[in-house]
């Protein structure tokens, strides 16, 4: 099995992703991952995702399996809020902007899964989870990484982990240089 990034293919090996965390995450949930990562790669398989592609070929297979499923997908719909009980917080769907710039609202069947996505272009939040604010910093990355998803989630409340295990290297899709 294997799981896509930035474009790319990367083998979905327990030791490897053990070794690649860091000692962030433990054998038993990457053991996890990998089983859930290989049933859900031989079912993008199955709906024509050609994994052994990248950069624009992962995404357009991607989209040709998404489509195949009879997915609606928004494209250029940001999400920009929530809509949720405030006493439960119990999402029922998602508040986002059309192209015109008008709301729209979309209801959850079962659930709404967020796919956030990185966050090195909103300051406040690399300060608040990786670099002290004492530390100037400048994203050298993508300008559109700014959490959206990860500030609609801590909107209603969920549970943060890991959040100190981003990557900062430059990988070309975000990264963060330090100023002196």
């Amino acid at each position: 099995g294997s799981c896509a990034s930035a474009g790319a293919v990367f083998g979905n090996n327990p030791e490897e992703l053990l070794r690649s965390s860091r000692g962030y995450v433990s054998m038993e949930t990457i053991e996890k991952v990998a089983a859930e990562g290989a049933q859900v790669h031989e079912w993008l398989k199955e709906k024509g995702l050609d994994m052994t592609t990248q950069g624009v070929g992962v995404y357009e297979s991607m989209r040709a399996a998404v489509d195949s499923c009879g997915v609606t997908v928004l494209y250029e719909t940001p999400g920009r809020r929530l809509v949720f009980d405030p006493a439960t917080h119990e999402v029922y769907g998602v508040c986002a902007e059309d192209a015109s710039g008008s709301e729209i609202y979309v209801k959850a069947n079962k659930g709404v899964l967020l796919a956030t996505g990185g966050f090195l272009a909103n300051e406040e939040l690399v300060h608040r989870f990786l670099i002290p604010k004492e530390v100037q910093i400048a994203n050298v990355g993508p300008a559109s990484c700014t959490g959206d998803g990860l500030l609609m989630g801590m909107s209603v409340g969920a549970a943060l982990k890991n959040m100190t295990w981003q990557c900062l290297e430059n990988y070309g899709q975000g990264s963060v240089a330090l100023k002196k």
